[in-house]
């Protein structure tokens, strides 16, 4: 695909995926040629990829090592509307999807790449689990994602929800994620909720400066 001279040489080597896509996404060495004809072919010949990747093996691939890879470029290179139906389908078992190992990284694509209805819906769904996303290793790093990428009217609002779950921005400010949850939450909120923030962060300003996370937090303050 790199050495190909022309568009018309890219587009028949990528036809030798058609029929294999769901095979190639989840060989170790297949998905980075796969990735490679979802970067350099045009956006319109990239249907065939998506059609042999339907709702549920779309979730499957998802929260695999190897298939996350290739959701998160059609992700990046696909027009709006191409992926809807398989991003339904994440949607729909989004809370698995984001406290897996792999697929954190799809659900924060989906915060920023995918069509604007579907990444507010990505964000309310943040906000329904928030408590649990917060205390989870990969979903924390979805909860970071979304408030540094997600669409802009829905940082402030995600902001608001994880302030108001009482002690639940100290308790994340100590974690690598949550450290950086922390911090973007005191950029991003105002007035009475900023205010809360830092008191619920202040009364835990010892546990702060004992952690290697915490610190970058308590200099926020």
């Amino acid at each position: 695909l790199d050495a190909a001279g022309s568009a018309c040489a890219r587009r028949a080597l990528a036809e030798e995926f058609r029929g294999h896509v769901w095979e190639a996404a989840q060989c170790p060495h297949a998905n980075y040629a796969l990735q490679k004809a979802i970067m350099v072919l045009p956006q319109e010949d990239l249907l065939f990829i998506v059609d042999e990747l339907p709702p549920q093996r779309a979730t499957q691939a998802a929260s695999q090592k190897c298939g996350c890879r290739v959701v998160q470029r059609l992700l990046e290179r696909c027009p709006p509307g191409m992926m809807r139906l398989a991003i339904d389908g994440i949607l729909a078992d989004f809370a698995s999807v984001a406290r897996s190992p792999y697929g954190n990284y799809v659900a924060q694509h989906l915060t920023e790449y995918a069509p604007e209805e579907q990444r507010r819906r990505a964000m309310r769904a943040i906000c329904a689990d928030m408590k649990g996303l917060a205390t989870d290793p990969f979903g924390s790093a979805v909860i970071l994602g979304a408030l540094t990428r997600g669409p802009a009217a829905e940082q402030e609002l995600l902001a608001q929800a994880l302030v108001r779950e009482p002690g639940l921005i100290a308790f994340m400010a100590t974690a690598r994620h949550g450290s950086g949850c922390a911090r973007r939450c005191l950029q991003l909120l105002r007035g009475q909720d900023l205010a809360c923030a830092r008191q619920q962060l202040r009364s835990e300003l010892a546990c702060l400066q004992a952690s290697r996370f915490g610190r970058f937090v308590a200099q926020a303050l």
